[in-house]
């Protein structure tokens, strides 16, 4: 489970509050949705969440995962994976490469083949089975941002940041790709945060905080 409290984000020499967040909760398997317009500080309430500096906002707030503090925990140890817009795989890794190179510490020290299948299992829930060898330029804007999910995933995040995760996609695949996304956040029973200006992320969505 993902708590925020009280969180609020000002910019620097500001007294007016850019974004506050009284008390957010996110629940295993639930879909969270941070709308609001641009600029209204919601990226940069993901890149608190996962510890980046903000060197231009003054930052309060408190954020938990599954009952642990982890405010003042450094970014590697905060267990939340973060995933954008831009899925920025790896262009000279093939699929499976840039999965293996996401791979959680306890298996970073597996025998290779223990490696290659826990890759090719995840590449099999994503219906990607025999996308391994290829490189991403050669997939679709769908696949490419199945191929991110799933590097997103097999790092084995205790919560998932999505950073308007669908807007670079065609109208033709960002419903289908949508619902796939949260119905698979669903079936993992990971806590995910979605930030948005778009109204239907919101619409499947457990809950939606307007900004």
């Amino acid at each position: 489970m993902l708590v925020i409290n009280q969180l609020t984000i000002r910019l620097k020499d500001s007294e007016k509050p850019l974004l506050t967040l009284p008390e957010v909760c996110v629940k295993k398997g639930e879909v969270g949705v941070l709308m609001g317009a641009s600029g209204s500080g919601k990226s940069t309430a993901l890149r608190w969440l996962i510890g980046e500096s903000q060197p231009d906002f003054d930052i309060s707030g408190q954020v938990l995962l599954n009952d642990t503090d982890i405010t003042e925990f450094n970014t590697q140890d905060r267990d939340i994976g973060l995933l954008f817009q831009d899925v920025l795989l790896f262009p000279h890794m093939t699929v499976a490469e840039n999965l293996a190179f996401a791979l959680p510490k306890r298996l970073r020290k597996a025998k290779p083949e223990e490696k290659r299948e826990h890759v090719q299992a995840m590449l099999a829930s994503m219906e990607m089975a025999d996308f391994g060898d290829v490189y991403p330029e050669t997939l679709s804007g769908g696949q490419q941002a199945r191929v991110g999910l799933a590097r997103a995933l097999i790092h084995e995040p205790a919560a998932l940041l999505l950073d308007e995760p669908f807007s670079a996609l065609d109208m033709a695949l960002r419903d289908s790709i949508r619902s796939w996304t949260y119905k698979l956040l669903q079936e993992w029973q990971v806590p995910a945060l979605v930030v948005s200006h778009d109204i239907a992320d919101s619409e499947s969505a457990q809950q939606v905080i307007y900004v």
